[in-house]
């Protein structure tokens, strides 16, 4: 049977599309085993940890994430399973650790030109552990980088956010 990849992955994506999760994730299992191509075994390992994020496994999401970062060779899909590990660790309160991890992906971020996106994260991780003030400064350099994008914009509400809920410093939350 040779779209025996294609039966499988379907079938997972059915599977989790009705929440059952257990199922999809055998599904995926199969497509992983059953891939010819490292494209097709690389969405297939994708697709499993983002069943387990939905979920709420995730300390084997972030590991299947991890063993996906091997095997995916595409820059922009890479950053993203990287993000999606990240947010994994974040799930699971390993604050630091997922800091360490978006920092060790800043270069690939620059050459995909979406540093933004995890500069954002990892000024979120210093937030959650203490770190705020080193979080604002962060954020602030995000708005000064990258004027008028989605990051700015993210990382001044950000800021303000931090000033009110973290410093309780309402006038500088209302000048952000």
């Amino acid at each position: 049977f040779r779209r025996r990849w294609e039966l499988y992955f379907y079938a997972g994506e059915c599977e989790a599309g009705l929440k059952n999760y257990d199922a999809a994730l055998t599904w995926y299992e199969r497509a992983t085993k059953a891939a010819r191509k490292s494209r097709e075994r690389a969405d297939a390992i994708r697709r499993t940890g983002d069943a387990l994020v939905a979920a709420k496994r995730y300390d084997e999401a972030q590991a299947v994430y991890a063993e996906c970062l091997k095997v995916e060779d595409r820059g922009g899909r890479r950053l993203d399973l990287a993000l999606k590990r990240g947010g994994a660790l974040q799930d699971l309160k390993r604050f630091d650790e997922a800091l360490s991890f978006y920092e060790s992906w800043k270069g690939h971020a620059l050459a995909e030109k979406r540093d933004g996106e995890v500069y954002l994260r990892i000024d979120e991780c210093m937030a959650l552990t203490g770190r705020v003030k080193e979080a604002i400064e962060g954020y602030g350099k995000i708005v000064t980088q990258f004027p008028r994008t989605s990051a700015a914009y993210e990382a001044q509400f950000r800021i303000g956010y931090l000033y009110e809920s973290q410093l309780g410093d309402l006038d500088a939350a209302g000048r952000e």
